[in-house]
């Protein structure tokens, strides 16, 4: 799974007529401002809230905000696994949040973690990218 097309059989396709393009810009911005609204839903449990509100559970601030643990953004780490395009991004936005990033991408130069400030993992198994968001 991708956004090119090096999982397209491409001389399968040439032979049938099909038209293939890659757009590697697309959708960039779209999933990253996506995935932080997903994050932020998941840690402000805006669902679950969103759903005792609908089931008729009323809404009572001093008894619900607590039991139900609200959190901030700011403080937590991230880990991402690939920093390109979309990953960078997520990253981007994610320290804006006040978010540490951890990563993992074996392709890119030496270097990339100190400019976007986050934390390299050159192994990439279960116990190196701890994310902080449970």
């Amino acid at each position: 799974m991708g956004a090119g097309y090096d999982n397209v059989d491409l001389a399968a396709c040439r032979e049938k007529g099909v038209i293939v393009s890659n757009c590697p810009d697309a959708w960039v911005e779209e999933v990253a401002d996506s995935s932080l609204s997903l994050l932020l839903a998941l840690v402000r449990q805006t669902f679950a809230l969103s759903r005792f509100v609908a089931d008729g559970g009323g809404w009572t601030r001093q008894a619900e905000l607590p039991r139900r643990g609200i959190r901030r953004l700011r403080g937590m780490r991230l880990g991402l696994v690939g920093l390109g395009r979309i990953g960078t991004a997520v990253a981007v936005r994610a320290k804006a949040f006040g978010m540490s990033v951890g990563f993992y991408d074996p392709h890119l130069q030496p270097g990339i973690e100190k400019g976007l400030g986050g934390l390299r993992q050159t192994i990439l198994g279960t116990s190196c990218l701890q994310s902080t968001c449970r």
